[in-house]
């Protein structure tokens, strides 16, 4: 044992290898990374370019290099970190293109954008059987899935995933915990209608001034972004970049639904879209997208798109909340009844768009 103990210290070769002590994260700041793009072996011994720079489109170039440095860290072989890296930048692009607006904020890899890219993952898989590269996608995947995220924010030191949002092999309802019952959808609906109503006959009323008209008008398409989301199950962004390039086609589909045809949405492509609804909408439809045209031939427009403004911009968030929270309440005894009777009550897109999704799963879902 003596002779062990008084023996020189072996030097950790690994430590010295190739990289200089002055450029070692542990010693410097994330300032000294300069190296962006990396060649990996992936699963199949293919040589896989991963580009950091291209995570520059989606968050700041500190954060860029924090996740750089933590992938240097990770310990992980070739393979896993170039499929690590495909899940980093599909979070980090849906968490960036899911905000509304012209003007998008850079975001951040981290459990919040990862449970959001999960839930949003699960909501089109129950809707049309496909994740949101458009591959098909079954809930044990996307289990597993989420599951893989989670061991990165645990691996990178961000916090975890909540078991809730990544267990999707069994109910879906965890996610949809504080969705919007049966009862209060249907005054949801009903108070979207009734405002409709009424907003429609002030538009009309020739008396108003310019300013006037102009915010009505604008209620109206807020009120039907709402409506849109209650009647198609789609999210905000995916309604507000609704567009049309050719007339929209509306079958009966049998059951009390029609089959819509034409919209088309951009998100990060332009996809056509096909939708079943119940045939009650039929009208709602009918009328707004007639004065959507309308007003987007007024404004020039390069295409006949479903939800503008008068000034030509789409409604921005606060825009949404502000009718939902003050106009429409205000209007809506029914409303002011739900928020009586649960003061935490509020109207917004996502939930809106959740609680719809899981009534129709649970209708004709897994039901089936």
């Amino acid at each position: 044992m003596t002779a062990v103990m008084d023996s020189p210290q072996r030097e950790n070769a690994r430590t010295y290898r190739s990289t200089p002590t002055t450029e070692m994260v542990t010693d410097n700041t994330l300032t000294c990374i300069t190296k962006w793009h990396y060649v990996w072996k992936d699963s199949r011994g293919g040589n896989s370019n991963c580009d950091f720079t291209a995570l520059k489109a989606y968050a700041t170039d500190d954060h860029v290099r924090l996740l750089i440095s933590k992938f240097q860290q990770s310990g992980w072989r070739e393979a896993t970190k170039v499929s690590r890296f495909i899940d980093v930048r599909s979070v980090l692009a849906h968490a960036f293109n899911a905000q509304s607006g012209e003007q998008k904020g850079k975001v951040e890899f981290s459990p919040e954008t990862c449970t959001k890219y999960i839930h949003a993952t699960y909501l089109s898989m129950a809707s049309t059987g496909k994740g949101l590269n458009g591959i098909p996608i079954q809930a044990k995947m996307l289990g597993w899935r989420g599951s893989n995220l989670n061991s990165i924010c645990r691996k990178f030191g961000f916090g975890q995933i909540p078991k809730a949002a990544r267990n999707l092999d069994t109910r879906s309802a965890v996610l949809d915990s504080d969705n919007y019952t049966v009862n209060e959808l249907r005054a949801i609906a009903r108070a979207l209608l009734e405002d409709r109503a009424r907003l429609r006959s002030r538009y009309k009323d020739d008396t108003l001034s310019q300013s006037q008209k102009r915010v009505v008008f604008n209620r109206l398409v807020c009120n039907a972004v709402f409506l849109t989301i209650y009647y198609l199950g789609t999210g905000q962004t995916e309604t507000l970049s609704m567009f049309l390039e050719n007339e929209w086609v509306c079958k009966q589909s049998g059951t009390g639904r029609i089959s819509i045809e034409g919209f088309k949405t951009r998100g990060e492509k332009v996809e056509l879209r096909t939708f079943t609804p119940r045939a009650a909408c039929k009208g709602f439809f009918e009328y707004h997208l007639e004065l959507s045209k309308e007003h987007s031939v007024s404004l020039g427009l390069d295409k006949h798109y479903l939800f503008r403004k008068m000034n030509g911009k789409a409604p921005n968030t606060e825009e949404l909340q502000n009718y939902a929270k003050k106009f429409l309440v205000k209007h809506s005894i029914r409303l002011q009844s739900l928020i009586k009777n649960n003061p935490t009550f509020r109207l917004n897109c996502n939930l809106l768009k959740s609680s719809i999704k899981q009534y129709a799963e649970q209708r004709m879902g897994r039901e089936k």
